[in-house]
């Protein structure tokens, strides 16, 4: 581990500016996002910079989604939001439906996060619509199981449950199992009292976490198992299964589920006359709660405090969107009046070349008209002139006649 992250920073001193470096800054930063966040998060804001740099505007939104993600993990939603909506500006710009759809839902947990489960909903039925156009089984699947859990966290359990059997349906088309869809669907069950089909779907749940090695869901799912074989009176197996879950999420310190487990072994031994382990338990259940709640309430400070920071940006950038809104419209209202300018002009133009048309042509048929009756007049007159030449002709001749008979 330690050797990749040396070569990974030897790389990253010899590296252009270029995608390169923002790829070998991303695996430098999900390397370190567990032990070292905020150096990873400044790693990723590295990245951002460069890509907006070189102008590479598919890595400028993974950029923004895995800095929003790291945030998100901080539990420092409002930075987380604000970047996965910068995220989604530029994917709608692009036109890539799928990404899309992938921040929408990325969005609605983060709603999620912050117990706004209207939200949540709200998100998760748009990307649902968005994965459904794309035709992608796999995401669908996803987005149903999402939708879901924002009913189950509203108390519908009934529509939960609709949502969480279609979700299961849809992965069962595909040849995969959702195993969280399993257990979410077993949670229900048990709100609803049955308990017989609960116990399937955590069982069905169970073996698929165990056989992906993904132990913290599977310590979610012996602590529900466990609670449920409270709940059913079968102690010995509750007993069992609780102390297991126990076991691996104190592995994991997984500190919200051992919250959860020594709630449930403290309800377990105390319904069995057990009351000094129902005290212990119950004294780890509150001291590890308290502890937790002082954090929360930390956060919560912060959070209230970055909500309020998150609420002026928005502000300002529904500011600058209105801005932006009228200054587009009042282009566009320009623009018409050119067009509409134009249109007259050239209209106007068309009407008066019509006019000099004819006009010209009218003229053209007067002067034809008079340089006719000028040419009708003139061979009148020399028609005349012949007949007047002819005339005196003959005078002279007879003239001349007299002249030579007179007598002398």
């Amino acid at each position: 581990m330690d050797g990749k992250i040396d070569s990974l920073k030897f790389a990253l001193i010899k590296s252009k500016e270029d995608s390169n470096k923002i790829k070998t800054l991303w695996a430098l930063a999900t390397l370190l996002k567990v032990e070292d966040p905020d150096t990873a998060i400044i790693l990723n804001l590295q990245a951002l910079k460069l890509a907006e740099k070189v102008q590479w505007r598919n890595g400028l939104v993974r950029a923004l989604r895995k800095t929003a993600a790291l945030y998100s993990s901080l539990s420092n939603y409002p930075k987380s939001l604000e970047y996965y909506f910068a995220a989604l500006k530029i994917s709608e710009e692009n036109e890539e439906p799928k990404i899309q759809a992938d921040i929408i839902s990325s969005i609605g947990i983060v709603y999620f996060n912050l117990s706004d489960y209207k939200k949540q909903l709200e998100y998760a039925l748009r990307a649902l619509k968005i994965f459904e156009s794309c035709k992608d089984k796999s995401k669908i699947s996803g987005e149903l199981n999402n939708i879901g859990l924002a009913y189950f966290n509203m108390a519908d359990y009934k529509k939960a449950l609709n949502y969480y059997a279609l979700s299961l349906k849809i992965k069962k088309e595909t040849g995969g199992v959702n195993s969280v869809t399993l257990m979410n669907i077993g949670g229900v069950c048990f709100r609803l009292a049955e308990y017989d089909s609960s116990l399937k779907y955590y069982r069905e749940a169970l073996k698929n976490f165990e056989e992906n090695g993904w132990k913290n869901s599977a310590s979610n799912c012996l602590g529900n198992m466990g609670n449920l074989f409270t709940r059913t009176g079968n102690y010995k197996e509750a007993e069992t299964h609780l102390k297991k879950a126990l076991a691996i999420s104190t592995e994991l310190n997984a500190v919200v589920l051992i919250i959860e487990q020594e709630s449930f072994l403290s309800e377990l031994y105390d319904t069995i006359g057990k009351s000094q382990l129902a005290f212990d338990h119950y004294k780890r259940f509150v001291s590890l709660s308290d502890s937790l709640n002082s954090v929360q309430n930390q956060k919560k400070q912060i959070q209230a405090e970055m909500n309020y920071e998150f609420g002026k940006k928005e502000a300002v950038m529904k500011e600058q969107q209105e801005k932006e809104r009228v200054v587009a419209a009042e282009k566009s209202r320009f623009q018409k009046i050119v067009i509409s300018s134009v249109l007259i002009c050239l209209l106007l133009v068309i009407a008066f070349s019509f006019f000099v048309f004819r006009t010209l042509k009218k003229t053209r048929l007067q002067k034809y008209i008079i340089e006719e009756k000028q040419r009708e007049i003139l061979d009148s007159i020399r028609y005349a002139k012949r007949i007047q030449n002819a005339l005196l002709t003959s005078e002279k001749y007879i003239e001349r006649v007299l002249r030579r008979n007179k007598p002398a």
